[in-house]
């Protein structure tokens, strides 16, 4: 195949037979040119073809691409964990909110029970007490009678032996 001047080769591959990319020739081209000292310039018209895109898999891509799925896949399922722990923590929470309120009432009536124990232990104390002091009095009246006893009896001695002493 033979080349024109100032046209480039059509690169083989998929998009061969595309348009190439044409570039004019612009003021402030050749001066550039000039002040690199290429002075093999032509002032035609040059083109040059679009390089062709091609459709490739790169290692690069593939690893970022595993790991972004990768990380998706890791964050659903660790939203998952949490979701599933916060409902089964929930679950436990309630569950000890029964056995705190079922202790609160057994605590209640314990002191309930501590409470009444109490009032029957003073009750008691004061029971012992009054019949320490019925005892007491007791003691006192049965020494009472023995002394009225032993008045009376001397009093009867006294009127028996004053009568027979009168007869």
């Amino acid at each position: 195949m033979r080349q024109s001047r100032g046209y480039a080769a059509p690169a083989p591959g998929r998009r061969a037979n595309a348009p190439a990319t044409i570039w004019r020739n612009k003021p402030f081209q050749s001066i550039a040119y000039e002040g690199r000292g290429l002075t093999n310039r032509n002032d035609e018209m040059t083109s040059v073809r679009a390089p062709a895109w091609k459709w490739e898999w790169n290692l690069n891509t593939v690893v970022i691409l595993l790991g972004f799925a990768g990380g998706l896949v890791a964050w659903g399922a660790t939203w998952e964990r949490l979701s599933s722990g916060q409902d089964s923590h929930a679950i436990s929470i309630d569950r000890l909110d029964k056995r705190v309120t079922a202790a609160e009432v057994s605590l209640r009536q314990i002191e309930n029970h501590e409470l009444r124990i109490a009032a029957v232990e003073k009750q008691a104390a004061e029971a012992a007490t009054s019949m320490k002091a019925v005892e007491n009095t007791l003691n006192s009246l049965s020494v009472d009678t023995r002394v009225m006893r032993e008045i009376l009896q001397r009093i009867e001695a006294s009127q028996r032996d004053g009568a027979q002493l009168r007869r």
